[in-house]
């Protein structure tokens, strides 16, 4: 059972780290230009960029419950330069 939380735990925590690659990747150079690339999640997440396949809610509700509240929960797990 623990083994099973702990492997979800795990990919939960992989899917938000990709989220800022480009930004490891120098592909952006700071979190503002990240909020406004398309080619990851990052964007739709800060609420810039809408993309119907991907389940902003859901990911937020890791974060809090009230939006506001769950963007700077999420903009705190990912500060600047890594995640």
């Amino acid at each position: 059972m623990i083994i099973g939380i702990l492997s979800i735990a795990w990919r939960e925590k992989r899917r938000l780290f990709n989220r800022v690659n480009p930004l490891r990747a120098k592909l952006v150079e700071n979190l503002s230009e990240l909020d406004r690339y398309r080619w990851c999640g990052h964007g739709v997440l800060m609420d810039r960029i809408k993309h119907d396949w991907q389940d902003r809610d859901y990911v937020l509700s890791w974060f809090d419950d009230k939006e506001g509240q769950a963007e700077k929960g999420y903009r705190q797990y990912c500060p600047e330069g890594r995640p």
